[in-house]
């Protein structure tokens, strides 16, 4: 009480000595501002703007900027004052500077964000804006976050490799990947490491021009099978595993003319898989149905559009039984044959897409949990969506540019978003496009990775055990399998 008398007694002296020196408007103003702002030290400031000096005079009431301010007890010019940008307390992250009240990066290209400043075309934590965070397996590129993945590692394989698939034929916990030679008249079983690399080439003899190839367990011993047709000879061939990496010898069924590729699914609901394999020459799709100890039942042929090639199985409509889309290059269309849940389909319905479609997949790409449909059009170079209504019909096309000759189509999630994306195999442009889901049923413009001479076939799959998915491509003129390997390049 005592500091705080004296503190007053000294005041009022400075006050009534400046109000003798020249009483006015202003100095009254001062005095009540210093008071209000330093009270014990105020004295100083009420002594210097009696000369017209001070902080009353700089960052006060008669202060000749407007970008001073008081901050902490002193006078800061929030203009260009880094600490006090704009006004007190704003600090300018590391690397910028204050302008006219803002933080600016010093280096063209940043931007202020979280206390730095990072370059949002490439920044992986600051991705196209502050704050955005490209998933592990992809990086920033041009404020998008697209999948990384280091160059293409090549793997011989037989001569015209086609189409290829995956899976663990030897049981090691690692995929293994099998692609048709077309030329060989064999697959090639390349067995992973678990790396990402592989072992030399395994061939097995299959019938003559193989095109297609899938697996699955047919005999239902815990070991993958792999099925591929014989375009020469209108036949499949099932080789049945023995779980160490090896093939027991084909065995050969007849389907339709010109069997091209094929796919896997239970079509009768008894538990064991099917084969459908599309009949090129004969427009149709050739059905048969498994026993459940390798062996098939005589097909059964089910019409579809004019030269039909890829084809995939999914439910289309939700009443719990497998339908069958086939892509058909001749008529530029898709069809769709409803599953009737024993093993026989509705008659086609043909849905409109691109030019040439070659291959086609299913997933459903706007979350409304109803299965979409891809095509790649080979002659268009482009791929088409047509998303599902869950009924069995779909919406009119749209479609998305991918590189020169796309063959294969493979879909996944690649950059961890949880939205599935496409991956597009061109044969002329002899890469791979990939195209990311926005989970909307639209996709972002394509990024294009190169891979060997000619790729056809597509898969997916982690073949390093990061939890990533990378990517295999069948090189028809090169003689072999690209694989790239995708990257935690943001983990």
């Amino acid at each position: 009480m005592a500091q705080l008398l004296f503190a007053l007694v000294i005041l009022t002296s400075f006050v009534a000595t400046i109000l003798a020196h020249g009483n006015n408007n202003n100095t009254l103003a001062c005095v009540e501002w210093c008071t209000e702002n330093f009270l014990f030290s105020s004295i100083p400031c009420i002594a210097l703007a009696a000369t017209r000096k001070g902080p009353c005079y700089t960052c006060g009431p008669l202060k000749t900027s407007a970008s001073e301010r008081l901050c902490s007890g002193t006078c800061k010019e929030t203009n260009t004052d880094s600490s006090n940008c704009g006004r007190c307390g704003t600090v300018c992250p590391i690397g910028s500077t204050c302008s006219s009240g803002a933080c600016i990066c010093t280096n063209s290209g940043l931007s202020p964000c979280n206390g730095s400043c990072p370059a949002l075309n490439s920044d992986s934590n600051n991705c196209g804006r502050c704050g955005n965070v490209c998933p592990a397996g992809s990086t920033c590129s041009s404020g998008a976050c697209v999948p990384c993945s280091q160059a293409p590692t090549t793997f011989a394989v037989g001569s015209g490799p086609f189409s290829v698939a995956v899976g663990d034929f030897n049981g090691d916990g690692y995929l293994d990947i099998v692609n048709t030679d077309f030329h060989d008249n064999t697959v090639s079983v390349v067995l992973g490491n678990g790396d990402g690399s592989f072992q030399a080439q395994t061939a097995f003899a299959v019938g003559s021009g193989p095109y297609g190839v899938a697996v699955g367990d047919f005999d239902r011993d815990g070991h993958l099978d792999i099925v591929a047709t014989s375009y020469a000879s209108n036949t499949v061939r099932v080789l049945l595993g023995n779980g160490d990496g090896s093939f027991q010898a084909q065995t050969t069924f007849a389907v339709g003319s010109g069997p091209y590729l094929v796919a896997v699914g239970d079509f009768n609901g008894d538990g064991h898989l099917d084969i459908v394999a599309t009949s090129y020459a004969s427009n149709t799709v050739s059905v048969v149905l498994g026993n459940g100890d390798g062996s098939f039942q005589a097909q059964t042929a089910f019409a579809v559009g004019s030269g039909p090639v890829g084809i995939a199985v999914g439910d289309f409509n939700g009443d719990g039984h497998l339908d069958i889309v086939t892509g058909n290059q001749s008529g530029n269309t898709v069809s769709v044959l409803l599953g009737n849940g024993d093993g026989s389909f509705q008659t086609q319905v043909t849905f409109a897409v691109g030019s040439s479609p070659f291959t086609v997949a299913v997933g459903d790409f706007n979350g409304d949990g109803h299965l979409d449909i891809v095509a790649g059009n080979q002659s268009g170079n482009t791929v088409s969506v047509l998303l599902g209504n869950g009924d069995g019909s779909f919406q009119a096309q749209t479609t998305f540019a991918v590189g020169s000759g796309p063959v294969g189509i493979a879909v996944g999630d690649l950059n961890g978003d949880g939205h599935l994306d496409i991956v597009a195999a061109n044969h002329v442009s002899n890469t791979v496009s990939v195209l990311l889901g926005n989970g909307d049923g639209s996709f972002q413009a394509q990024t294009t990775f190169a891979v060997g001479s000619g790729p056809d076939g597509v898969a997916v799959g982690n073949f390093n055990g990061d939890g990533v998915l990378d990517i295999v491509a069948a090189n028809e003129l090169g003689n072999t399998v690209s694989v790239l390997l995708s990257q935690h390049c943001n983990a």
